[in-house]
């Protein structure tokens, strides 16, 4: 696949609109729309929709239009990272763990402001015996969010 085709897409999710990746481009908005059209040939190695990563990835498929060719869908980065280094197809994942890319060749391009932030909380008992442990971890978080 031409990297040129995800660029465009990337270029159009971030901007907004195609005529204003054209612009950053330097194409026509034509030509801007038809490297989009064309990832819709592209095989398309689906995230499992029912986690929240997958999710996150069809609904930014379907807020652009794109109706990718599937392939396949599998439940996790590890399973998709080595098919797409292998040329079997393109995919949209979370940006997740360099541990599953480590050894592959593969380019990826983020999609700025593309779906929406996971949130996640911490839930304990009231009277649980591990209470030291839960104020520990809820310190360490703490000091993560701050930097």
């Amino acid at each position: 696949m031409d990297s040129r085709y995800l660029q465009s897409f990337v270029f159009v999710v971030e901007l907004g609109s195609i005529a204003e990746a054209a612009r950053r481009l330097d194409l026509t908005p034509a030509a801007v729309a038809q490297r989009v059209k064309m990832l819709e040939t592209e095989p398309f190695l689906r995230y499992d929709r029912n986690v929240v990563g997958g999710q996150l990835a069809d609904t930014c498929l379907r807020q652009h239009g794109i109706r990718p060719s599937q392939r396949c869908e599998l439940d996790g980065l590890g399973a998709i990272a080595p098919l797409v280094d292998r040329g079997l197809g393109v995919s949209l994942v979370p940006d997740g763990s360099s541990r599953e890319l480590a050894g592959l060749s593969l380019k990826k391009w983020a999609l700025p402001h593309a779906s929406p932030r996971r949130l996640v909380g911490l839930l304990w008992g009231r009277s649980s015996a591990r209470l030291r442990l839960v104020q520990a971890f809820l310190a360490a978080a703490e000091s993560v969010r701050g930097s």
